[in-house]
């Protein structure tokens, strides 16, 4: 065996989504080799996180042929991304946080093997039902957004920003939200029509809507919340993940 082969890491790992939403065929676990140079030279380029990622993933991942990575709901995404930095790079992930007791700094190192992950309900069905709204009293048919809308939200932001300037807001915020459903109460909607209601929506409903979604994609994937203790006045800390350099190119101490 070479040492090139020798260096090469492999770990299987299950999905949060246990592979249901990808088809009867689909494998609920995953195999994930580590990066070589030849990533690492990917994961310098400019196309942009999302398109990086997708490649990256698609080179390291063992896919079914014909998948892309680009078809991966958010939590999947995320989770094997995680999990494709611990299988190169170590579970040590180094990160800066601030005490809010007495505001001084530390660096925090967290065990990525430790965060928990939430699989999917084994009665999970897509789409799935949000409401009845409370101004609206409507139901709306939901779906689970994937890594390509999200590309496409994107690109049609920048579109929608360059060909009017004078254009209020952040028009991923409709995108996204458009993105999510797919019919309300149960009647054939097209694209236009979704566009429209998302935008005429009340804003209770509108933050409703929201909140409901978001509840239910939070209690499927990676959990990023994490503990520790602050090594100037002991107070018990509790941080979101953040998401920073150490990630894809981890420090060693010499």
């Amino acid at each position: 065996m070479s040492e090139k082969k020798k260096s090469v890491i492999t770990e299987t790992y299950t999905l949060p989504s246990k592979g249901k939403l990808y088809g009867p065929d689909f494998p609920s676990e995953i195999v994930i080799r580590s990066m070589t140079t030849f990533e690492e030279k990917m994961r310098l380029g400019n196309q942009g996180f999302w398109r990086i990622m997708c490649d990256l993933l698609n080179a390291v991942c063992s896919f079914p042929e014909g998948f892309s990575a680009e078809n991966l709901t958010l939590f999947d995404f995320y989770f094997l991304m995680y999990k494709m930095r611990t299988v190169s790079y170590g579970p040590e992930y180094k990160v800066k946080i601030s005490c809010p007791k007495c505001g001084k700094s530390m660096t925090s190192k967290v065990n990525l093997d430790n965060l928990e992950t939430l699989e999917i309900p084994d009665d999970f069905i897509e789409p799935f039902k949000i409401g009845p709204l409370p101004r609206s009293k409507d139901t709306l048919l939901c779906k689970v957004v994937r890594v390509k809308d999200i590309i496409n939200n994107e690109r049609k932001a920048k579109d929608i920003l360059k060909k009017y300037p004078e254009y209020k807001g952040d028009p991923l915020y409709i995108l996204n939200k458009i993105s999510e459903i797919v019919s309300v109460n149960d009647e054939e909607m097209s694209p236009y029509d979704i566009e429209k209601y998302v935008e005429e929506m009340a804003a209770m409903d509108s933050a409703y809507f929201e909140q409901a979604y978001s509840h239910k994609m939070n209690n499927i994937g990676l959990t990023t919340s994490c503990e520790d203790v602050c090594e100037s006045c002991g107070e018990e800390l509790v941080f979101e993940l953040p998401f920073n350099s150490e990630f894809f190119r981890p420090t060693f101490e010499f």
